[in-house]
């Protein structure tokens, strides 16, 4: 997926409602191979983008917040032994 995404930017642009799609599901991604660091800075720089371009009452934008604040809870949860 971020080799697609890595040929796609360059020719449609970073803000091309494809790649922000693409980006989203990377985070998703990233959250469900237990890594919500990267996938909360992928998340926090999209919601940059949305916010740019539909821009910052967008739906999208709304829901990309909700998203970075469960990562968020998240990341602050110590570690569990399972």
């Amino acid at each position: 997926m971020t080799s697609l995404l890595g040929e796609m930017t360059p020719v449609l642009g970073e803000r091309h409602p494809l790649a922000l799609e693409l980006r989203r599901e990377l985070a998703r991604i990233l959250t469900q191979l237990g890594d919500p660091q990267q996938a909360w800075a992928v998340l926090r720089s999209l919601l940059n983008d949305v916010i740019a371009v539909p821009g910052a009452d967008h739906p999208e934008a709304g829901h990309l917040r909700d998203l970075l604040k469960n990562l968020e809870r998240l990341l602050s949860r110590p570690a569990r032994d399972d």
